[in-house]
């Protein structure tokens, strides 16, 4: 199972992000089909750096974003609190290895010209294998 899998898998698990946007609104890479608000894409990790120990351990420092669009600021604003609740400093499973320590590193928040909001919470995420 990939990262970008694994948060499906735990969003689908998780009653306030069902509430709040449920699994068939969130995306990985982009947004397909006619979709209503508010949706979640998921970009796909970027590997910046890999660091080998002993036995054979690998870590990966992965990079990705929870890219949140809502009709008002307040409903992404409630989303990117709930997306922080589940992923912020967690670790889980994956099907070749576990992610250690996911981080949210903030979040930024932008008004389109179709008046969509945007919040875009960078993440980091050390997965080891």
């Amino acid at each position: 199972m990939s990262l970008e899998a694994a948060i499906h898998q735990r969003w689908a698990n998780d009653a306030t992000l069902i509430l709040l946007a449920p699994p068939v609104r969130l995306f990985t890479g982009a947004a397909v089909g006619k979709v209503r608000l508010p949706y979640v894409v998921v970009t796909p990790a970027h590997i910046r750096g890999t660091l080998r120990g002993s036995d054979a351990l690998q870590l990966l420092d992965a990079q990705f974003e929870f890219r949140i669009w809502a009709q008002s600021l307040a409903a992404a604003r409630q989303l990117a609190e709930a997306i922080r609740q589940q992923f912020d400093a967690s670790d889980f499973a994956l099907e070749a290895g576990s992610v250690r320590n996911l981080c949210v590193l903030g979040a930024r928040d932008t008004l389109d010209a179709q008046g969509l909001w945007q919040c875009v919470l960078p993440c980091q995420a050390l997965i080891e294998r």
